[in-house]
């Protein structure tokens, strides 16, 4: 065999090598974003059952087999987290999960809906401020449940409602009386 034949050799099999390297990365990368989204769909699944039952409207029976596959999947994230197939800690699909509560977002039903087209035209006829309304809504309901689950008096009143819901904002509309009828005139006056 002449040196020739044995560099072009050398050289095939170094890429072969690394082309193998580069393929099981490739595959680490892909099998640590299924196991990161896994976990974000098990903790919004627990999490959305949770308020369910805090609601009256949950599958009790279910908790706790929810609880377990959101610790399966994290176990199936851990190996990979900290390596360069997943560079995050495994908690931050579980935090990304809770705390994106856009209920369009990867929904097969509303493809692309963050384009530049439709986020002009939802500025303009203001669908985006009832969007963002919402959102607020929701968070300041959950800040309001959380004390309450841990037996814990809410600190402060939420600046949603007290921007929506105090006493002469909505002249003519009953102000907080039509909106929080059950609270007496101190809770409502903030006395």
């Amino acid at each position: 065999m002449r040196k020739k034949d044995t560099e072009v050799s050398a050289r095939l099999r170094l890429a072969s090598e690394r082309s193998e390297a580069e393929i099981a990365a490739k595959r680490q990368r892909q099998d640590a974003e299924r196991a990161a989204d896994a976990l974000s769909y098990a903790a919004r699944n627990f999490a959305a059952n949770v308020l369910r039952v805090i609601a009256g409207a949950g599958k009790q029976h279910t908790l706790i087999g929810e609880a377990i596959a959101l610790l399966k999947a994290y176990d199936k994230l851990q190996p990979y987290s900290g390596s360069a197939a997943y560079p995050c800690s495994p908690i931050a699909p579980i935090a990304e999960g809770l705390t994106d509560l856009d209920w369009r977002k990867n929904n097969p039903a509303f493809p692309g809906y963050r384009s530049e087209e439709s986020l002009r035209r939802w500025h303009e006829d203001g669908t985006e401020d009832i969007r963002l309304a919402e959102e607020a809504a929701v968070r300041a309901a959950l800040r309001l449940v959380a004390p309450r689950l841990v037996r814990q008096r809410a600190e402060a009143v939420s600046t949603f409602v007290v921007r929506w819901f105090v006493p002469g904002r909505h002249r003519g509309r009953g102000g907080a009386r039509r909106h929080l009828p059950h609270l007496g005139r101190a809770a409502r006056d903030g006395g």
